[in-house]
């Protein structure tokens, strides 16, 4: 049945990802591999995000809270109302941004879950597949909702809910805004709008304090 997966997923990823149908294929091809397999590797995005393609709403903790984590210390140590503990560093924000705009972790740990089997990972180096992987995925996923399930796993957050944004020009690596909704326990929301520039390094990011509701 192994190599049954990894040929299936070798063809299908000898072409671009650009359609939902086509990114929930691959993400359900790979869930099989993993739990068929259970490769030795460090894969806790991979899970969630293929998970999130296809359960629009994750609340089980030992899915979601290695990221919601990251931005529950986002949280505490950059909104007004809490009391940071100092354990977020410039890189920590940094990479969490990143997460944001171009789901690195995600990325990083499907290349080397490709690599491990030997498949076709062109998508994980190739900038304009993965933006137009990205593109695809992020309909699968638009309005769905992070959240874990219990109380206690969590300082600050609530939930996190992805979103489309507004849509952009050529000139962006995807062609619309990603927008997270981060809704807080006090029931404030934090939303953080984030995109970047085709042929730059760089990304612009804005974050917004809501009152609560």
């Amino acid at each position: 049945m192994t190599k049954d997966i990894v040929t299936k997923l070798n063809i299908h990823l000898s072409k671009p990802i650009e359609s939902e149908c086509s990114a929930v294929y691959l993400l359900a091809e790979i869930r099989k591999l993993i739990e068929l397999e259970k490769p030795n590797l460090q894969l806790f995005a991979l899970k969630m995000y293929c998970n999130w393609a296809l359960h629009v709403n994750l609340d089980k903790s030992r899915t979601t809270l290695p990221f919601l984590s990251r931005i529950d210390n986002y949280v505490i140590n950059r909104v007004a109302g809490y009391r940071g503990n100092n354990a977020l560093s410039f890189t920590d924000e940094h990479e969490l941004f990143l997460e944001f705009l171009y789901l690195d972790t995600f990325r990083k740990e499907l290349q080397s879950f490709l690599e491990y089997y030997n498949i076709n990972h062109e998508i994980c180096i190739d900038d304009k597949l993965w933006f137009a992987f990205l593109e695809a995925y992020g309909g699968v996923i638009e309005d769905g909702t992070l959240t874990v399930n219990s109380v206690d796993d969590l300082i600050a957050v609530e939930k996190v809910i992805f979103m489309k944004g507004a849509p952009l020009p050529s000139e962006y690596h995807v062609p619309f805004t990603i927008q997270w909704e981060i809704l807080l326990k006090d029931k404030r929301t934090l939303r953080a709008i984030v995109k970047a520039i085709t042929g730059t390094k760089m990304f612009i990011n804005h974050i917004s304090l809501l009152p609560e509701k």
